[in-house]
């Protein structure tokens, strides 16, 4: 960090610190206002009969790929089986720190966590009075996936 500030202290006015980590999450529910998730489909040719393949193949690819990303680096992909890691007394990111430190890495992508958790999502029902389907906003377990890396600048 002292490198950044002496690089650009120009144009820095103030500093403001925190926790050691950048965090970045993303949603896909707050992309699509009421009704928006229908049009995303019907765009995409998804029969809302045919959601819940598309989501599964969907799902598959962004594994595939982190899987992929993890073995061409030389990393784990590892699925833990709790979301919860109190339970195991360790945090997904301590986890990552020994993993770190037992593989001597300094730069780059350390390991992967992939870990059923509860969010926000969507489902495809069936609505009784109308003899429609239709897209509802729920709590679901859905399938996390955790990047460790350590920036070659800012560790």
């Amino acid at each position: 960090m002292n490198i950044f500030l002496e690089k650009f202290h120009n144009l820095i006015q103030g500093v403001i610190e925190g926790f050691d980590r950048l965090i970045f999450k993303g949603h896909l529910t707050s992309l699509f206002p009421q009704g928006a998730f229908g049009r995303y489909l019907s765009k995409r040719g998804v029969l809302l009969k045919d959601a819940g393949k598309f989501f599964e193949a969907e799902t598959a690819r962004i594994v595939n790929h982190a899987k992929d990303v993890a073995e061409q680096a030389g990393r784990p992909y590892i699925y833990l089986e709790s979301a919860h890691t109190h339970a195991s007394g360790q945090s997904k990111e301590s986890k990552a720190q020994e993993i770190a430190q037992r593989d001597q890495i300094t730069e780059g992508l350390v390991c992967i966590f992939a870990v059923l958790e509860v969010c926000s999502s969507f489902a495809v029902i069936g609505n009784r009075k109308t003899h429609r389907l239709e897209i509802v906003s729920r709590k679901r377990k859905c399938l996390h996936l955790y990047w460790y890396l350590i920036d070659p600048e800012f560790g």
